[in-house]
């Protein structure tokens, strides 16, 4: 391995590290005093960072217990979904597992952060601005890659019922590991993670596309 390689290594490393100690802060100080309880010069302090390194991670202290980063935000142009010669299903499927956050986003202690999110409104409110931006986010995706209008009803329609199966996939993969959470010593690897993710969602998009598959007549008899 190259020294510039392995430096570059190196700086994602620290840049995860923090990224994973802010979210799991942000959802120990959430858990002991509420959203409000805390700032953000205090979650920076927990976490051992300044408060300018804070958003330079996340532009609230909603996106960090949410594990929402910056970077994450926008799909912005994804060329690998714009030129896949892929049927658009496929296309789909493969922007999702390329976009999934990595384990640590979920923290160690998932039952927490539900709680969170259904006890704490603000969290809620903002996680459905963030899918609502995505959504917007993916039928400009898709337009741009059917060579339609930005606001074409098929590319809004798709970015919504695709989206919906994200959104259950990923419900169903957080309701797993709640229900059957990884121990220390077995923990998951990110790469076991993301094909535990990938059966899922290759399920539910199997289930929509039984539901619109051609079918024949149901027999009366």
């Amino acid at each position: 391995m190259s020294e510039s390689a392995s430096s570059q290594g190196a700086r994602e490393r620290r840049r995860q590290a923090t990224h994973t100690a802010l979210v799991d802060h942000a959802r120990r100080l959430t858990a002991e005093h509420g959203l409000s309880g805390f700032t953000v010069e205090e979650l920076a302090e927990a976490a051992d960072v300044s408060r300018r390194t804070f958003f330079n991670y996340f532009q609230t202290k909603e996106d960090a217990v949410l594990g929402v980063g910056s970077e994450d935000l926008p799909l912005a142009t994804d060329s690998a979904f714009v030129d896949s010669a892929d049927p658009l299903p496929a296309a789909l499927k493969d922007l999702f597992l390329r976009r999934f956050p990595s384990h640590q986003r979920f923290g160690h202690d998932v039952a927490i952060f539900m709680e969170l999110l259904h006890s704490e409104t603000a969290l809620m409110r903002r996680m459905m601005q963030i899918n609502e931006q995505r959504r917007r986010d993916l039928a400009a995706l898709i337009a741009r890659r059917e060579s339609l209008p930005d606001t074409d009803p098929f590319a809004l329609a798709a970015a919504g019922f695709s989206g919906h199966l994200l959104m259950t996939s990923l419900h169903e993969f957080v309701s797993e590991e709640h229900a059957d959470p990884p121990s220390s010593s077995s923990e998951l690897t990110e790469e076991a993670t993301r094909a535990r993710f990938a059966h899922i969602l290759e399920a539910n998009f199997a289930h929509a596309e039984r539901l619109f598959a051609p079918a024949s007549p149901r027999s009366k008899d």
